[in-house]
């Protein structure tokens, strides 16, 4: 028998350290213990680390009745023995990133037509990952309503200003609601409520930068650019450099987000205390964020997980950029 070693949540869970399983490969030592231990085991195996020996392995890999299999949560206290000396980055978690960058390069060097388009893609982008990860657990949402809201609380916003935040948030529940009555999939309640979540914030960030990129003004945008995308990074990275100590993503995360927006606000001559605020709300809307997308992608809420997908960098930043616009109007 394979002896296999929990640590963190995992432990506690299973309320012991270390267990014997039969299993002649990863993945069917992995399974026999979910097996034992249930749904919440199983969930915090979702985005844990797998060591045979110190070494990092896969499911598919052998294992032998000498062989020791550490299972690592992302944060886990007194594992540091078992974690190897090199950093071993997943790009897949940058794919957030590149799309906000996208977004920036079109504010940056396109017009408001340009922009309105990234900003709608980039909801669309956010909602599809959201689908994919949500349909592995059998509560898959719906992404159209989420661009066909956001493509129409963009419109509106460029039309009617402010009242188009507005509009957006009511096309984002109706369209959710429609395509509910339209396929019968998604008639269930536990799918309805977190289609309309997703489209809600999705159509309201893209109403809220449209709206703010007219007033306060570019600079504003530019600011906000600035301090998410450098957060987003700074997180990012952090997540993955787990094994370095002091880390903290999500420290890094809200810290970064409101020292990028003073000082790009100090650079562009722009009132620091308004922006310190801005600052302050962003950071808290890109934790808030996490929560949220903990929630869609697992089911449950975790700070302590690493998100499946390949845009969870992404569910900060949409929630951030749903308030700028109502978070500029109150402190500039």
């Amino acid at each position: 028998m394979a002896r296999v070693r929990l640590f963190a949540n995992l432990r506690e869970i299973a309320g012991t350290p270390t267990l014997d399983i039969d299993g002649t490969t990863v993945g069917s030592v992995i399974e026999a213990v979910t097996d034992r231990f249930g749904d919440k085991f199983r969930r915090g195996m979702e985005s844990a680390r797998l060591w045979r020996n110190g070494e990092a392995v896969a499911p598919g890999d052998p294992i032998g009745p000498d062989d020791e299999l550490a299972i690592l949560p992302p944060v886990s206290g007194g594992a540091d023995t078992m974690r190897p000396q090199e950093v071993q980055l997943d790009p897949t978690v940058f794919v957030g990133l590149l799309t906000l960058v996208v977004v920036a390069l079109t504010h940056f060097f396109g017009g408001s037509p340009s922009f309105a388009a990234a900003t709608v893609a980039a909801a669309g982008v956010w909602a599809a990952d959201l689908n994919g990860v949500m349909e592995n657990r059998g509560r898959g949402i719906a992404a159209a309503p989420v661009a066909i809201a956001a493509g129409l609380g963009a419109v509106a916003s460029h039309a009617f200003g402010g009242v188009g935040y507005v509009i957006a948030f009511i096309v984002a529940v109706i369209a959710s609601a429609a395509w509910a009555i339209g396929f019968f999939r998604y008639r269930e309640l536990n799918l309805i409520a977190p289609g309309v979540v997703v489209a809600v914030v999705g159509a309201t960030a893209v109403s809220s930068l449209i709206l703010t990129r007219d007033n306060p003004g570019e600079d504003a945008i530019t600011i906000f650019i600035v301090a998410v995308v450098v957060a987003v990074a700074a997180g990012t990275l952090a997540e993955q450099l787990g094994s370095i100590p002091f880390l903290d993503p999500y420290a890094v995360n809200a810290l970064m987000a409101v020292v990028a927006a003073v000082i790009t606000g100090l650079i562009l001559d722009q009132d620091a205390v308004g922006y310190l605020v801005v600052g302050l709300g962003v950071a808290v809307a890109l934790v808030a964020g996490r929560g949220l997308g903990a929630m869609l992608r697992l089911g449950h809420v975790s700070l302590s997980q690493q998100l499946p997908g390949w845009s969870p960098s992404l569910d900060g930043a949409v929630v951030a950029a749903a308030i700028l616009y109502p978070l500029t109007q109150i402190a500039l």
